[in-house]
């Protein structure tokens, strides 16, 4: 995009009142203008702001550009004052910019910017001299509704200034609201003005009776002429020759073992592939048992899917020698857009593509794992389906999630990687997810966001599943090319955080998180629970030092410890509990416990928190090596507790199953006796987690997105 540079505040202004921004009374006095306004126009002000009109000049105060509290008879001393200001400083300037003053007991700052991921987005945040100082902001991704701008003010630390304080009237937040959409809703200035790159409105003051734009920044910009080609979406008919092909070629296998198409052989045949497969090689007569074609041109029939992997040059030419037999075409192939020189191959590949009507996976990709259909980019991968969708910008994190969610206990309805995301991307493959009949979970991990506002309008449309979101590459500065304060600030995630509110997606900070995360809301959903538990937790498990730190872990999650009250209250005095067992929440058992009374004690305990499990987030915990190292049959007690959770896993209403947290001192013995009893919980449909802390997290995650959407719904109110 074209930069056209930055307007004067006197133009900016004149822009934002065109769109419903309230600001004082203005005149621009051009150098050779007399040092005057009209008496009429200026009527009932007593008060003026002047300062010099420059673009050159970002902060006009720390030069004395700016003049505060100017009264009528002493306007003309005053503008000719900034006059010389200006020749003495060589400033290139319009002349100055006369302004009404006006009084504000809050101030704030509303921008807008052009989001790299998202297009235009609109932030708002405690304004003047605290912007940089407190970062205080929201950002929203546009056209915001009413409601997105309510929350974006609410969820300011200054929030409370707007409500009154100290006996202070409440200020007009209603008129912080119509000023953000003015800028950033449906028919606001960042929606309907595409040439406009960047908002500053510093600061909008506010009072008891309005909230009115003091000064302001707007840069354009100007289309460029090479746009990329629309996106064609995928097809449900295209994703099921993804998911379930009946005929697939291998471009990349050798004779002699160990070529990418190799292992695809060996994946797709370890996985139980049933169709076709036909290597493609122009000398061999075979390759691992299976006969050859010499082209794609030689298919005998038209396959679903190619798998093509040979040096990257080579793929636009192979592409369309299967004009007409290839549906949809995984290339793994490395050498395109992420490499300097490879941009102009990546777009030979697409227009190549379009033309000969195959679709792209990749390039730059592992590929698909497809359980119900036979493939997998992974050996050792579960042949079990399952409900939860992966689309992975990374191959190497595919793996890790497919491995890492197999151990789990989680199973896949599907898996993709999709690399540079060249012809179908991250926002094609949500779009398939949602209307998946199959899908009823999404994980997404995703890095440079191309195609963040595609992700963002399909999940306003809907249908609406849990997404969770992991994002490479967070970190970071503000646009280089940033003239105001919102250009500087929006880098750090800013929009991904806008992005998660208004859609509902879920954003996680680790790939252990993630996992856990898709886990339990895999298991919540299949629960077909409407009984969200509050957002407190009951702990329960051995360690007093590990149930205090667990108490300090669920608060830093943003839950409260549950409070026992009614018949769990009753049932927990009734205990009659051995010396050393505390029974408030968190419940201290010592390892001991485990085994008084042949372990009756402790499944009495399990009964007497099945009358709250269904309340609150239910947490029991194991120190697997005390465990192990001090009872006389450690199986037999992991194996009631297992079994207890399990209990109430079937009883309790709650939508969240116990979250079960297995600690393990890292040694192999501890960590094998920890596999096998994670085997043993998944039989009762239970999520495990190595710490309180994670499953605290998880817990409030899922918990938050169940009653989100039951609020959605109209079902449950906040």
């Amino acid at each position: 995009m074209t930069d056209l540079g930055v307007l004067n505040e006197h133009e900016s202004m004149q822009l934002l009142t065109a769109h419903g921004v309230r600001a004082p009374r203005r005149w621009l006095i051009g150098p050779d203008d007399p040092a005057s306004i009209p008496s009429d126009e200026a009527a009932g002000i007593t008060a003026f702001v002047l300062k010099i009109s420059s673009t050159e000049v970002v902060h006009k105060s720390d030069i004395g550009g700016v003049v505060l509290g100017v009264a009528p008879e002493k306007l003309a001393v005053a503008i000719n004052e900034l006059r010389a200001l200006i020749a003495e400083r060589s400033i290139t300037a319009d002349g100055v910019l006369v302004v009404e003053m006006v009084d504000g007991d809050a101030e704030i700052i509303i921008g807008g910017y052009d989001d790299p991921a998202f297009g235009p987005c609109v932030m708002v945040g405690a304004g003047g001299v605290l912007t940089e100082v407190l970062g205080d902001v929201s950002f929203g991704v546009c056209p915001i509704t009413r409601s997105d701008a309510e929350a974006m003010v609410r969820s300011l630390r200054i929030a409370p200034l707007l409500d009154g304080v100290r006996g202070r009237p409440a200020l007009d937040s209603g008129g912080v609201v119509d000023a953000l959409l003015s800028i950033g809703g449906a028919d606001g200035l960042l929606v309907t003005r595409p040439d406009v790159v960047e908002i500053d409105i510093n600061p909008l003051k506010v009072s008891v009776s309005g909230a009115v734009a003091v000064d302001a920044m707007v840069r354009l910009h100007a289309e460029d002429d090479n746009e990329e080609q629309p996106r064609m979406g995928l097809s449900a008919v295209d994703l099921d020759r993804i998911l379930h092909p009946t005929a697939v070629a291998v471009v990349g296998a050798s004779g002699s073992g160990g070529a990418p198409g190799n292992v695809f052989l060996s994946n797709i045949r370890e996985q139980g592939f049933s169709g076709r497969v036909f290597p493609v090689h122009p000398k061999l007569e075979s390759i691992d048992g299976l006969p050859t074609v010499k082209s794609l041109a030689d298919l005998p029939v038209p396959v679903d899917y190619a798998f093509v992997a040979v040096a990257a040059p080579r793929v636009p030419g192979i592409i369309e020698s299967g004009s007409g037999k290839v549906g949809v075409a995984q290339v793994m192939s490395s050498g395109f857009r992420e490499t300097e020189d490879g941009q102009d191959l990546e777009r030979e590949l697409v227009a190549t593509a379009r033309r000969v009507g195959t679709r792209i996976i990749g390039p730059n990709c592992l590929g698909v794992y497809s359980p119900a259909g036979g493939l997998s980019f992974v050996s050792r991968s579960p042949k079990e389906s399952g409900a939860v969708a992966l689309i992975s910008q990374s191959g190497g994190i595919g793996a890790d999630v497919v491995h890492r969610g197999a151990a789990a206990g989680v199973r896949f309805s599907a898996a993709v990687t999709i690399g540079n995301g060249a012809d179908l991307g991250a926002a094609d493959f949500l779009e398939a997810f949602l209307a998946h009949g199959e899908t009823k979970v999404i994980g997404m991990y995703v890095e440079d966001g191309g195609q963040g506002r595609r992700m963002f309008d399909v999940m306003q449309k809907g249908p609406h599943k849990p997404v969770v979101i992991l994002r490479g590459g967070r970190t970071g500065a503000g646009q280089a090319t940033a003239a105001g304060h919102t250009g500087s600030m929006a880098g750090a995630g800013h929009a991904w955080d806008a992005f998660a509110r208004q859609t509902g997606a879920i954003m996680v900070d680790s790939l252990s998180e993630f996992v856990d995360v898709l886990h339990v809301l895999d298991l919540a959903i299949a629960r077909r629970s409407t009984d969200v538990p509050e957002s407190e937790a009951i702990l329960l498990g051995n360690g007093g030092g590990v149930s205090v730190l667990g108490a300090d872990s669920v608060e830093a999650a943003g839950l409260q410890m549950h409070r026992f009250t009614g018949a769990a209250l009753e049932a927990i005095a009734a205990l009659d509990v051995p010396p050393g067992m505390a029974v408030n929440n968190p419940i201290d058992m010592p390892a001991g416990a485990f085994e008084v009374r042949d372990g009756q004690v402790m499944e009495e305990v399990f009964d007497a928190v099945s009358h709250a499990a269904d309340q609150a987030i239910f947490i029991p915990h194991m120190n697997l090596p005390v465990i192990r190292d001090n009872l006389v049959d450690p199986d037999l007690a992991v194996d009631r507790f297992v079994r207890s959770c399990g209990r109430i896993a079937a009883e309790s209403g709650s939508a969240l199953p116990p979250l079960l947290v297995l600690r393990s001192d890292g040694s192999a013995e501890s960590d094998a006796f920890r596999r096998e009893v994670t085997q043993r919980a998944a039989t009762f449909s239970i999520p495990v987690f190595r710490e309180i802390s994670e499953a605290a997290r998880a817990g409030r995650l899922v918990r938050n997105w169940l009653l989100s959407r039951q609020v959605a719904e109209g079902s449950a109110d906040v």
